[in-house]
């Protein structure tokens, strides 16, 4: 019984680090750090691509707004939090020390390359969240904030419950959240 959880637990630390390793390659990666997210950012893009991609205008909670002479790393961090604590309330759920990593990636072929390495077989979703590594990938192209409250209610959904819902239902859960995003 003991060997076969240590090959099950071999076999996913190996899978994990492909899946790492598919996004890593020869990139070096920018890292934004919140209270609720580590952001992941590809060296190739801008963190000021990113900031105008996530738009938290008209999404409460709010967050402590950031300075003028705040930088674009801790903008970032605020809208994060913001979209997280917004989930969050939205799914009436706050499970403890939660914290996720998101990866963005260049290019959509890149979270496709991580998700056929994971499960054998491509993606049509323009992000996705794994929870057995606790993360969510997206591509800078496909990234908003609708995109991350979804993927962000995925994560918080499965740290909630002792035993993770159907996937249908979770999927639900998530589309709800990102339909009540700026209520």
């Amino acid at each position: 019984m003991r060997k076969r959880l240590c090959l099950v637990l071999l076999a996913c630390l190996l899978v994990c680090r492909a899946a790492w390793g598919a996004l890593e390659g020869a990139n070096s990666w920018q890292r934004v750090d919140s209270r609720y997210c580590t952001m992941w950012i590809d060296s190739a893009i801008q963190l000021k691509k990113v900031n105008r991609k996530i738009s938290t205008w008209r999404i409460r909670p709010r967050g402590e707004a950031p300075q003028k002479d705040d930088s674009i790393e801790s903008e970032l961090a605020a809208k994060c939090d913001t979209i997280f604590r917004r989930a969050q309330e939205v799914l009436d759920m706050y499970p403890a020390g939660i914290h996720t990593t998101i990866r963005i990636a260049r290019e959509r072929e890149d979270i496709e390359g991580v998700h056929a390495t994971r499960y054998g077989h491509g993606t049509e979703a323009v992000a996705f969240y794994v929870f057995e590594e606790n993360t969510i990938y997206a591509a800078i192209d496909d990234l908003s904030e609708s995109v991350l409250v979804h993927e962000m209610a995925h994560c918080i959904i499965d740290h909630y419950f002792r035993v993770r819902p159907p996937r249908k239902i979770e999927e639900m859960l998530a589309m709800h959240v990102d339909a009540h995003l700026r209520e």
